[in-house]
């Protein structure tokens, strides 16, 4: 689970390994669960999915246990299923699945701030009840943000066609290349803000 997602948090992408150990985090609760945040817990959860690999990811604890804890939305909530016999697939999760659905189709960012992409409620609530836009994380999408965009800018100042400076050019790409890799923290916002950069001039080099 830690190396499949490279050391960072299911929802916010951070990397936590190197100060803690992270919590498994179950996407559908096991024990119980609430529709919306003010809601009573309702018992019981998904408890047939507690050792299930499609609903166990490596979450930070902000995330897990200050802002998702038991919260876990549907888009119909009559559609929920209570037992094993059920059929998962009927439900309709209103937070990204980590693995299941493509977060940037979701959110977005513009620069290192994170935002929902045309308008997408699942996009909003996620953004919202993860936490995704609190301060301590944006400053660390920003000096991510910030230090692509200074070596980026630099590498466009380096001339390419003066043989003593191609070597130059080349390290500052090698650098871009490393921090916009998938074990980098803040992908999606990456993409978000660079993907030009990454298909055009990373795919063909100097």
């Amino acid at each position: 689970m830690i190396d499949l997602q490279h050391k960072k948090c299911c929802f916010c992408e951070s990397r936590i390994t190197h100060i803690h150990y992270g919590n498994v985090e179950h996407f559908r609760p096991k024990a119980a669960f609430r529709q919306n945040k003010e809601d009573q817990l309702t018992k019981p959860g998904y408890f047939w999915l507690a050792y299930d690999w499609d609903n166990l990811f490596l979450a930070c604890s902000a995330c897990n246990q200050r802002y998702k804890e038991n919260l876990f939305p549907l888009i119909n909530f009559e559609s929920r299923v209570s037992n094993p016999d059920d059929d998962i697939l009927r439900e309709k999760t209103v937070f990204i699945h980590p693995q299941f659905d493509e977060p940037e189709e979701h959110i977005t960012f513009e620069e290192a701030f994170v935002r929902p992409k045309n308008n997408s409620e699942r996009g909003k609530v996620s953004i919202q009840e993860l936490g995704l836009e609190r301060p301590d994380l944006y400053e660390n999408r920003n000096e991510i943000f910030q230090a692509i965009d200074r070596l980026i800018s630099i590498y466009k100042l380096i001339p390419s066609k003066i043989p003593e400076k191609i070597i130059a050019k080349s390290k500052v790409l090698a650098q871009i290349k490393q921090m916009t890799s998938a074990e980098h923290q803040y992908l999606n916002m990456i993409r978000a803000n660079f993907s030009d950069f990454i298909s055009n001039e990373l795919i063909n080099g100097v």
